[in-house]
């Protein structure tokens, strides 16, 4: 193939030897910096909390009936340790797991800042028996968008539950 110079550009093959390789950064050590790595990643593992913090919701439930909520939205907690400290409310208070009760996550999140709304809503299922469920929403961004998710989790949560049975914010707070 000519070239515009008129010479031709032919490929060819270089063969190297083992003693012709090139030695990159021969003299030098990775000890400093592997080591620096090693301790950031090791103090973040430990304490995870430096980075964000943690909201969690639990509920109290006897036959898909909600008895009651805790929530815990904290700069020194995770969102797991959140929701342990939920959980250990909850059994606290009495309610502890048991034959028909359950004392489960119902939201988390890590968000370091932001907003929490919860809802609760009383209505009746399919069979005429009075319901009691909890929706829990965390937002970064507003308050409105905390109502939002609050409304997501309150309908995944509350299979009888109709807009048309209505809503009342029990807590609307930004941490």
């Amino acid at each position: 193939m000519p070239l515009k110079s008129g010479k031709s550009w032919r490929s060819s093959a270089i063969s190297l030897s083992h003693s012709d390789y090139l030695v990159v950064n021969e003299g030098r050590s990775f000890r400093p910096v592997l080591i620096f790595l090693l301790i950031l990643s090791t103090s973040l593992l430990l304490k995870p909390s430096l980075l964000q913090a943690g909201t969690a919701c639990v509920i109290a439930k006897e036959l898909g009936n909600s008895l009651a909520i805790e929530w815990v939205a904290s700069y020194s907690e995770t969102a797991d340790s959140a929701l342990e400290k939920a959980k250990y409310r909850l059994k606290q208070a009495g309610y502890k797991r048991q034959k028909m009760l359950d004392v489960h996550a119902q939201n988390s999140s890590d968000l370091e800042h932001g907003f929490v709304l919860i809802l609760r809503a009383e209505y009746t299922n399919w069979r005429g028996k009075p319901r009691v469920s909890y929706g829990c929403g965390f937002s970064p961004i507003s308050s409105k968008d905390a109502g939002q998710a609050a409304l997501d989790n309150l309908r995944s949560y509350a299979w009888g539950w109709k807009a048309e049975d209505g809503y009342e914010v029990i807590e609307e707070r930004q941490f």
